[in-house]
């Protein structure tokens, strides 16, 4: 009975997601039609990346006159879906099977490597069919999306770490809320994760090194911390799938001066700007190169023109909103410029972006440059791992392709902005995660760089044939390895399935150590307020309004009081609002008489403690 209804919810988010992949790629194929693509599997990828982006701004659009409902994002979805389908049926029934050539030994290894490989990803993605339970998804990301849900717009989230952010993603992930739920916003995310592999592989097959193209797929995919953000409410891996289709389209432009490939890469990394403030760097320098081309005459004066109207045309909604409540484009760095409730001195500001520059990754000097690759194979610790989980050390040795680009010259595109995203990357906030968008690329150059020397070994036939075994059995291995890896969540699978219902999700998250908001949330009474301390990633499952959250607690053992790196509101402020809870994440056991407030404040006490927290309730006066 329980895989029965299992198959039932299974279904219904498949379906859900599904209507949204046909919504997406209709709208992208309409604006797509006149791109001269290699192939029909090229089209598909990237009419899904640009109808994601349309979708994302028609939503935001919606919002604009407070219209994001379910009851309006239904019949809008499947309106668009219904064409979309009609299309796609017609377009297959096109197809002539019986042209196919009998398939030989390379292409069934090809075939069975692709199928193998989609397994491998699949079987990845089984996590995101359970209740998110990633840090900065419950903390921040989907805190925020549902809120845009329940004010039917885009809003500032207090409570949230970030009141205000680049929503593309974002209400991508609302989209799949209001349809559904937050099941079908990771499943979005998982979708990203795929579209990644697929521009990867997409990009070879156009080269015809289709087997290449696969390798660099699988090491893409089997990076371990994209098993961890790459089926959640992250927005990482989104960002990284609009950097590579939008560097692969202005490649493509660099090759033919066809300027559809500009004008589309222009509008695919507008869109990753639109993601994450990391984004801009890449539409920044992509500008430039355009303003570069211009000044040497390979481009027109108008079409540089186009360009920029276009970039800031997809980047204004998402960076207008941001300015609108800040009035600082690049918040939440420099708080300092920010305007109103946002506006913070900068005698707190510049310790905290210090900090936050400087408290990841090695020294920036010389020396730490130069021992960066190795650091980054051998040692990411020190880039701080999410959930302890790191890359595949191969990225480190992103530097040979630098050497390799000497001979081949697609190499030196793509080193080119592996380099120089790097070298942003080391100067600034030097966070592993952060390194990600330039991975996809890492993982092509290294492909092709392989495919180089290959070229210019010079060898007898036979050897050639026994050599061209050695990269099937790396990829065997790759995938015997990935199985051996993630077998228990095929195992987990099977004996714990997915929660299916409201009770089963309440005790998927009590087993999972959220006993303290499912307490909240049973006793609490409608208008309570919640105030987090270093606990922020209880906000999302917390049924009360959260009103602020602060960092790390110490307990002062002089004065028996709790103490802690403050937010907004600060203790002072709280000791006029006085949440009628307070969370605070367990570090070290608190003695009994441990106080939050001296007595002259309001006094709180220990209702519920477990292995994660300590829940504190405010005493009646």
């Amino acid at each position: 009975m329980a895989y029965l209804l299992f198959i039932k919810w299974l279904a219904a988010h498949i379906g859900v997601l599904t209507l949204i992949l046909l919504a997406a790629g209709g709208a992208g194929q309409l604006l797509l039609q006149r791109i001269p693509f290699h192939s029909h599997f090229e089209r598909a990828v990237y009419s899904l990346m640009t109808g994601f982006g349309i979708w994302s701004t028609f939503i935001f659009c919606l919002g604009g006159f407070h219209l994001i409902y379910w009851e309006v994002l239904w019949p809008l979805t499947v309106a668009a879906a219904v064409p979309a389908s009609i299309s796609l049926i017609k377009h297959t029934s096109k197809l002539s099977f019986s042209k196919l050539k009998p398939a030989d030994l390379r292409t069934g290894l090809l075939f069975a490597f692709i199928l193998l490989t989609t397994a491998i990803a699949l079987m990845i993605g089984i996590k995101a069919l359970y209740p998110p339970t990633q840090w900065d998804a419950i903390s921040n990301h989907l805190v925020i999306a549902r809120e845009y849900l329940i004010q039917h717009r885009i809003v500032a989230v207090p409570g949230s770490p970030n009141q205000v952010i680049h929503a593309l993603n974002h209400l991508l992930f609302t989209w799949g809320m209001a349809l559904l739920d937050d099941i079908v916003a990771q499943l979005i995310e998982f979708t990203f994760f795929l579209l990644t592999a697929a521009g990867i592989y997409a990009y070879f097959l156009r080269i015809n090194l289709p087997f290449h193209g696969i390798a660099a797929s699988l090491i893409w995919i089997g990076n371990p911390l994209l098993h961890w953000i790459g089926v959640a409410g992250y927005i990482d891996v989104c960002l990284a799938a609009y950097v590579l289709f939008g560097l692969q389209a202005l490649f493509r432009y660099d090759r033919e001066r066809d300027v559809k490939w500009l004008y589309l890469s222009i509008a695919l990394l507008a869109m990753a700007a639109g993601v994450k403030l990391t984004g801009a760097f890449f539409i920044l320098l992509a500008l430039a190169y355009a303003t570069l081309l211009t000044l040497k005459g390979a481009i027109k004066f108008n079409s540089l023109a186009r360009c920029c109207i276009l970039a800031l045309a997809i980047m204004t909604p998402w960076y207008g909103f941001i300015v609108y409540h800040t009035g600082n484009p690049l918040y939440p760095l420099f708080g300092q410029f920010n305007r109103g409730e946002f506006k913070i001195p900068e005698s707190a500001s510049a310790p905290g972006d210090k900090y936050f520059f400087e408290s990841a990754g090695l020294p920036k000097t010389i020396s730490g440059l130069i021992r960066l690759p190795f650091y980054q194979a051998f040692h990411q610790e020190i880039f701080f791992k999410d959930n302890n989980l790191g890359y595949l050390p191969v990225f480190g040795f992103w530097p040979l392709i630098l050497l390799l680009s000497i001979w081949k010259k697609p190499l030196r595109w793509w080193s080119s902005w592996i380099f120089a995203y790097t070298m942003f990357w080391f100067a600034s906030a030097s966070y592993l995660r952060y390194w990600l968008p330039v991975l996809p690329l890492i993982a092509i150059g290294l492909c092709e760089g392989a495919s180089l020397i290959t070229a210019k070994i010079k060898i007898s036939d036979k050897m050639l044939r026994a050599f061209a075994l050695l990269p099937a059995v790396t990829v065997l291995l790759s995938i015997a390895a990935v199985i051996i890896r993630y077998h228990d969540r095929i195992l987990h699978l099977s004996e714990k399935l997915p929660p299916t219902d409201l009770t089963s999700r309440e005790k998927y998250l009590a087993d999972s150590g959220f006993n303290s908001v499912l307490f909240i949330n049973k006793n609490s009474a409608p208008g309570d307020r919640v105030f987090l301390v270093d606990a922020n990633y209880f906000n999302y499952y917390c049924n009360r309004k959260v009103i602020g959250n602060a960092g790390g607690s110490r307990f002062n053992k002089t004065s028996g009081i709790i103490e802690w790196v403050t937010r907004t509101p600060d203790k002072s402020e709280l000791r006029i609002l006085k949440p009628e809870w307070l969370l605070l994440r367990r570090e070290k056991k608190l003695p009994e008489n441990a106080r939050i407030f001296s007595e002259d404040g309001p006094q709180y006490e220990v209702v519920y403690k477990d292995s994660f927290c300590y829940l504190f309730r405010l005493k009646p006066e």
